[in-house]
């Protein structure tokens, strides 16, 4: 696919009245998300009495472009395709949702990918791996002598090293696609106005999983600039917080709220954020694991270990232990599209181990 005809695939964005304020607001983006999500009640297992727990479908914005990542993305497409890039570049963990989604995107563009992986010696090919091969991305490994614990310093210094390698090599014009001070950051105010159509004004508190906070962050400001009653809980299932703290500062800043010293907003102004849960970013605990089983078996949503089941079991949790931190009683949780995890053979070793399951006639 030439130039040309990516360019075609441009569409206008027109941002609803209530953006205005922001600055560096997209022009543009494509469409590739399956839009207006439906929002269904929940019979969630272990809710107390007296809440009801609704969720937004965003596992069902595509096929293998499901979740929450091709609504930033249609924004970060529509922004390469603009500067006349024909590549995209990145960093991710293994599995990564994001490398997954950002990979399919642009074979569909006719564009390459190429994501440094940060955190793994070697890479399978099952869950998330496995569509990134079938999407012709390239994975770069960082070796196990660097420095990791600095992202911003360590690893996105490889990234740009390797973006300018690649300008080189081939003449390609690259795009380096760093979430925070991105326009991706408009996907989920997008959504926050698709949801504004879907009476979102009726929850109480909305629940997201969180590990920089691009999703949490859009619902956030959305709610705000539109004066809604509803608090947003960022469940920090990643790094930590202090983490997502430091991302929502830069993505305040690039939307104008926030000044480059500090000055002005800041992310607690807009979400509830907590302290990490959980064993750390993949990690999954049994009871994690029980939990999106149970859940699956008796509701028919599946959830993925690393964002959604995580998000969910701690969201029941915080609901039977701490009742007090919600706003009201009509919880709205964000699906966030995470299933392919579950293909990466954590999730099918713990039914090997369930001979029980199976009856031989």
């Amino acid at each position: 696919m030439d130039t040309n005809i990516r360019k075609q695939l441009l569409v206008k964005y027109n941002a609803p009245a209530w953006m205005e304020s922001l600055q560096n607001i997209p022009t543009h983006r494509i469409k590739a998300a399956i839009e207006n999500t439906p929002i269904e009640r929940w019979y969630l297992p272990g809710v107390p009495d007296g809440f009801e727990v609704y969720i937004k479908r965003e596992d069902l914005t595509g096929n293998v472009l499901s979740g929450n990542k091709v609504r930033l993305f249609e924004f970060a497409f529509g922004e390469a395709i603009q500067h006349d890039c024909t590549s995209i570049c990145s960093a991710g963990r293994t599995q990564s949702n994001e490398m997954r989604t950002m990979a399919i995107m642009a074979s569909s563009l006719g564009m390459s990918a190429h994501i440094v992986v940060f955190d793994a010696e070697k890479e399978n090919n099952e869950g998330n791996n496995l569509l990134l091969c079938m999407s012709g991305a390239h994975r770069y490994l960082m070796p196990n002598n660097v420095d990791k614990s600095d992202v911003d310093k360590d690893v996105w210094t490889r990234v740009k090293m390797l973006a300018e390698q690649i300008r080189k090599e081939s003449g390609e014009n690259v795009y380096i696609f760093k979430a925070s001070t991105n326009p991706c950051i408009f996907g989920y105010l997008n959504v926050f106005d698709e949801m504004l159509r879907q009476d979102v004004e009726s929850f109480s508190d909305i629940v997201v999983g969180c590990v920089a906070g691009k999703t949490s962050f859009g619902l956030g400001v959305g709610s705000h600039l539109n004066g809604c009653n509803i608090k947003i809980h960022s469940l920090v299932i990643g790094q930590s917080k202090a983490y997502a703290v430091t991302a929502m500062n830069k993505m305040l800043q690039y939307v104008g709220l926030q000044a480059p010293d500090g000055s002005g907003s800041a992310p607690e102004e807009f979400v509830h954020m907590t302290e990490n849960l959980g064993a750390g970013y993949g990690i999954s605990t049994q009871e994690e694991i029980e939990f999106v089983k149970q859940v699956a078996a008796q509701t028919g949503i599946f959830l993925g270990l690393t964002y959604s089941g995580k998000a969910a079991y701690h969201m029941v949790k915080q609901l039977n232990e701490q009742p007090e931190q919600f706003r009201g009683k009509k919880i709205l949780f964000i699906h966030t599209g995470d299933v392919f995890g579950l293909f990466d053979g954590r999730m099918r070793n713990t039914y090997d181990n369930e001979k029980e399951s199976v009856t031989m006639l």
